[in-house]
């Protein structure tokens, strides 16, 4: 209690005291909590579909991981073809009787005549295997490299096509070759056979052979290299053929060819084993992008 002479004059009441009572109207009261309440909803909703989300991409990782078996199938003939090519060829050149490098006419008859019969049916059976396993691995070696490498990779494609294609024409005139050895006085039709090696369209094959599987496997070696799918140890065996294969058709010496081609076949294992693993290292690669763009 006051007293009765009190004054309030001087007691000033504190500052508060003469600001109005705020009080919030039940309504809006009502709009905030129906706001809140809203807000939760949505952030647990976004949570949901998040992990919805991450669900959906990590189950489509795993099909796409596990199936189409065929895309498998593809990556895994394209890995046999990219090392039975080089491998057919090099043992074709072993077993040649001119070891690859063609001798002309009569001397021709003269080097088949003394190889082993045997030995020419094993060549003639790995010549015939290639055209169906060279070609192809061209085109692989080229889709390797060409996501990275376009246009090394194209250029080799379409020149080392022009070298495999024409080897067709190779075996008919090997098997011509062979049956003229067992003819009476064989040497006698050494002319037929050079002139079968003069005829233009038959030359022609032959020359878009030398630059094409030269040129295509040292384009490709490059263009793999460059794309980071071969290191360089592999690359550099695949170009140091082409040195090689010049000094064997120069000096005649075809042993320098069979070197370059086993290097051709040494190199050509990790791309391979890339071609044979791409499938994998790809899936792996969208599933680790996807994961961090849903996080």
């Amino acid at each position: 209690m006051l007293p009765e002479n009190h004054q309030t004059e001087n007691y000033p009441l504190p500052r508060y005291a003469h600001r109005p009572r705020r009080c919030v109207p039940k309504g809006n009261r009502r709009e905030g909590k129906l706001f809140v309440d809203r807000f939760k909803q949505r952030s647990q909703l976004s949570c949901l579909e998040r992990d919805f989300r991450m669900a959906l991409s990590q189950e489509s990782n795993q099909q796409r991981i596990v199936d189409p078996a065929y895309r498998k199938l593809h990556h895994t003939l394209l890995a046999v073809c990219i090392v039975v090519a080089p491998l057919v060829i090099l043992l074709g050149f072993a077993l040649d009787p001119e070891l690859g490098t063609p001798l002309q006419g009569a001397a021709t008859i003269a080097a088949w005549k003394a190889d082993n019969p045997l030995l020419i049916q094993w060549f003639l059976f790995f010549n015939v295997v290639t055209p169906y396993v060279y070609p192809v691995s061209i085109f692989a070696l080229g889709l390797l490299a060409i996501k990275r490498s376009p246009w090394l990779a194209t250029i080799g494609i379409l020149i080392g096509l022009a070298g495999a294609l024409p080897f067709p024409v190779f075996v008919a005139q090997e098997s011509l070759a062979y049956e003229i050895i067992y003819v009476p006085h064989s040497v006698a039709l050494a002319p037929l056979l050079q002139g079968l090696n003069n005829e233009w369209p038959v030359f022609f094959l032959h020359l878009t052979w030398v630059p094409g599987h030269l040129l295509g496997w040292l384009i490709l070696g490059i263009a793999l290299w460059r794309a980071h799918v071969i290191p360089l140890w592999a690359a550099s065996c695949i170009v140091v053929n082409v040195p090689l294969t010049m000094v064997a058709y120069g000096r005649f010496e075809g042993i320098w060819q069979i070197v370059g081609t086993a290097l051709i076949f040494i190199g050509s294992i990790p791309a391979a084993l890339a071609m044979f693993r791409g499938r994998d290292e790809s899936a792996s690669v969208s599933t680790s992008e996807e994961a961090a763009q849903a996080t």
